[in-house]
């Protein structure tokens, strides 16, 4: 994701406080890894980790679902 497309991504949240499908595409990916990188930190903490394991897999099952949508 380049420069001009977090921009992009920042203006049309600040517009109407929403993004659109393609948006969530370009997003979700990045959501992805930073909650699997804050449930291997919380490993430890099972109740933590088993909500972060189900937050990502949410997250992937809707990016799938936009994907698939395209």
């Amino acid at each position: 994701m380049d420069y001009k497309t977090i921009i992009s991504l920042i203006r049309s949240i600040q517009d109407d406080g929403a993004l659109t499908k393609e948006e969530w595409v370009l997003v979700l990916p990045i959501v992805s890894s930073l909650i699997q990188k804050l449930a291997q930190e919380f490993h430890e903490k099972p109740v933590l980790y088993i909500a972060l394991c189900g937050v990502q897999h949410i997250i992937e099952k809707t990016l799938g679902e936009l994907e698939h949508a395209k």
